[in-house]
């Protein structure tokens, strides 16, 4: 009976964690996420929760004027792990990336 109750509390706990950290379809950050390419400046407004953002070849500063954390990924899918990343209200010099994704800092 103990053991099913310890099994039972820890399936919970990983549910309760998986939906915790899941984005929500309706999630999005506001303000702007502006970041530097070869042809100029680019500027992402109110980017989603979650949702990859392909940026060509940015190199130069990027700017997260958000209220999310902006990741920065090498490739235009967001695969792999980050190679930077930038905190609200931030700015990351010499940035060189393909893509970024904007999560919560919590």
């Amino acid at each position: 009976m103990r053991r099913a109750m310890s099994a039972a509390l820890g399936v919970l706990a990983v549910s309760a964690a998986f939906v915790a950290t899941t984005p929500g379809s309706a999630s999005a950050g506001a303000g702007t996420f502006s970041y530097e390419t070869q042809s100029g400046t680019r500027v992402l407004n109110n980017p989603h929760d979650h949702r990859c953002y392909p940026v060509g070849h940015a190199k130069g500063d990027a700017i997260n004027g958000t209220n999310r954390l902006a990741l920065l990924y090498p490739s235009p899918y967001c695969d792999g792990a980050p190679v930077g990343y930038v905190p609200s209200g931030d700015t990351l010099e010499s940035a060189e990336f393909g893509s970024v994704r904007f999560v919560r800092a919590n």
